[in-house]
């Protein structure tokens, strides 16, 4: 395991490209096994368009972008997160649920504690907003993510939903958070 200083900050317009292909790596490094080759070019044909919005996206204050940099000052982890329920299934929807859209941390990176800073700064800013509940959303068959969630104390949802992918359907399912 690495030991060194990581630091979790806001993302800031400069991280754009940084982040969206840091995204799209973790995407083929998590989801090898969950998604096809075909899902994978679909989203990462989308990274252009995400990189030159990324920059209005970050400024959105319902939205949170938040990237772990090692000394020297390498993305090694990010997390996307939002305080309002646009991005939600709408089972969750007008129920005051934020939502813990994406969280990837390097391989090499991962058993240090970046996923627990990342829940930690998310609960902090839902708490400022006066939230107490989340909901994270997980490919049924990524197992890794789901063991982490359960770890965390999430609690299974009996919502089942779906992220299509071009004409492919993957099975999500959804835990549930309380804030203390």
């Amino acid at each position: 395991m690495i030991k060194e200083k990581i630091v979790i900050e806001k993302a800031k317009p400069e991280d754009a490209e940084e982040y969206n292909n840091f995204k799209n790596k973790m995407w083929r490094i998590a989801y090898k096994d969950v998604l096809s080759e075909k899902a994978l070019q679909i989203e990462e044909a989308k990274t252009p368009k995400k990189i030159s919005k990324f920059a209005t996206d970050i400024e959105n204050p319902d939205s949170h972008f938040y990237v772990a940099k090692n000394e020297a000052g390498k993305i090694v982890g990010i997390m996307t997160a939002s305080t309002s329920d646009r991005f939600l299934e709408d089972y969750f929807k007008g129920k005051g649920y934020a939502n813990l859209g994406a969280l990837y941390i390097a391989p090499e990176y991962q058993g240090m504690g970046i996923g627990s800073m990342f829940r930690n700064k998310f609960e902090e800013i839902m708490k400022s907003k006066g939230m107490n509940k989340y909901v994270v959303t997980a490919f049924q068959d990524n197992n890794k993510a789901r063991k982490v969630y359960e770890h965390w104390g999430g609690k299974l949802s009996s919502y089942k939903s779906a992220n299509n992918i071009g004409e492919e359907t993957y099975k999500e399912v959804n835990y549930e958070f309380e804030v203390k």
